[in-house]
């Protein structure tokens, strides 16, 4: 009677774990290489998220000064189906720090200055929101680094794409916790040329546009991925060498610089609320680049 009491438990039990999930994991005899690779399917099936943006600008040249590192740190979410999104940024302004808020549509970025940057700026008067168009950005001389920087960050669907470029010697790191959450680190390096050729029909141009600024052959990386074989965090460095537009002067005189990106993806399916702001309200970036080249 005893053991056939505890063979109904251990029955029961099995029953139990598999109506309560314990499923094998998507990404269980996989290789590394193939999880990564096949991340970018994953997440974008997702449709949408929030995320998580820290970029930091290390090693500028500045002559009243010792070089200081510039952090910029953002929260937002964003369509990958509509390509668009919303976020917050931190930016450094002198010895504080100002919000910028950022609307994602397509391939063109709006910036709403704080009122104290606005004053201080060439735009014109009583236009908060910077227009920038990404697709145009690199043609230009003198760009600020911190400026193009948070404007290519501020799409998460470029730092997805960009995995589809992994070397085939993916590392994997081991199990690590993120959010709570059980996830696999892997270490390996982007090919940008490789990523380009096997970026998603809709996320051709961005990486593309990623590779018309950073130039580099191959980019050191990490990104940690859940048991459902989604992107969940990448990291990357890029090095002043890396940098194929001019920028401005004084980051040009730094030949140690370098420019670290983390992006972290959590909360999918989420609802996505990003428009354009009123035409009135908007100040062209490029324009006034334009206006200077002239």
């Amino acid at each position: 009677m005893a053991r056939a009491a505890a063979a109904v438990v251990m029955a029961l039990g099995l029953l139990l774990g598999a109506a309560c999930g314990g499923g094998e994991s998507a990404i269980a005899g996989m290789t590394a290489h193939e999880v990564v690779v096949g991340a970018t399917t994953a997440t974008l099936a997702e449709n949408t998220s929030k995320f998580t943006l820290d970029l930091t600008i290390a090693g500028l040249a500045n002559p009243d000064a010792p070089p200081a590192d510039v952090n910029i740190t953002g929260t937002g979410a964003f369509d990958y189906g509509e390509h668009r999104g919303a976020m917050r940024m931190t930016i450094p302004a002198g010895s504080e720090t100002a919000t910028v808020d950022t609307v994602v549509i397509g391939t063109t970025v709006y910036q709403k200055l704080p009122a104290s940057f606005t004053e201080s700026t060439p735009f014109e008067t009583g236009k908060p929101w910077l227009k920038i168009d990404l697709e145009g950005l690199g043609a230009f001389s003198g760009i600020n680094l911190g400026t193009l920087a948070s404007a290519q960050s501020s799409d998460p669907s470029q730092a997805i794409a960009l995995l589809r470029g992994a070397s085939t010697d993916v590392e994997e790191i081991g199990r690590e916790k993120l959010r709570g959450d059980d996830v696999v680190h892997y270490r390996f390096t982007i090919d940008l040329g490789k990523a380009t050729e096997a970026a998603p029909e809709g996320l051709r141009g961005a990486v593309q546009r990623f590779d018309s600024l950073y130039g580099a052959a191959s980019i050191p990386a990490d990104a940690w991925m859940d048991d459902d074989g989604r992107l969940r965090k990448l990291a990357y460095t890029l090095r002043r060498a890396n940098f194929r537009f001019p920028v401005d002067p004084a980051a040009a005189a730094a030949a140690n610089m370098r420019l670290t990106t983390s992006v972290e993806l959590f909360d999918f399916g989420t609802k996505v609320d990003a428009e354009a702001p009123p035409p009135d309200q908007v100040s062209d970036f490029n324009e006034f680049l334009r206006g200077d080249a002239d």
